[in-house]
């Protein structure tokens, strides 16, 4: 996470969160930013991909506190959303979901990636039950 006074000028480089390499064989490979972070009353929620050996690309959350959003307070340890539909698993690139976009609409979390690098999926449920994906149980 980096700072800017004008969006020109960056400063104070830190690493927010690092692959899990040998502790989650899904994050074997490398991870990434998915949607910007959402406001939810728990702090920021956020979406990540992640590639394990064998290049497939699956999503994860994370909870981010919502005074310092340099702070991690919850992480999934299994992904959230993995390739499984024909269209998430065959096309241009195989294996892969990776989200770009997220809306909030009222309790509903609103997902939108892309499966196998050739068409567009929507992935939506109550937002409680995202949070509740994430390790601890549900946020209350």
């Amino acid at each position: 996470m980096s700072t800017s006074p004008d969006l020109r000028t960056w400063r104070g480089h830190r690493r927010l969160l690092r692959a899990r390499r040998g502790e989650v064989a899904w994050e074997h490979q490398k991870i990434g930013l998915g949607a910007p972070p959402i406001r939810v009353p728990e702090g920021w929620l956020m979406l990540y991909h992640a590639v394990d050996a064998n290049m497939i690309y699956r999503l994860g959350l994370v909870l981010l506190d919502g005074e310092n959003p340099t702070r991690v307070l919850k992480r999934t340890d299994e992904p959230s959303l993995q390739p499984e539909a024909e269209w998430e698993v065959e096309g241009d690139v195989k294996n892969v979901v990776f989200t770009c976009g997220a809306v909030l609409l009222g309790d509903d979390l609103w997902v939108y990636y892309g499966g196998a690098d050739t068409v567009i999926g929507l992935a939506k449920g109550n937002v409680r039950e995202f949070l509740s994906a994430v390790p601890g149980g549900a946020v209350q």
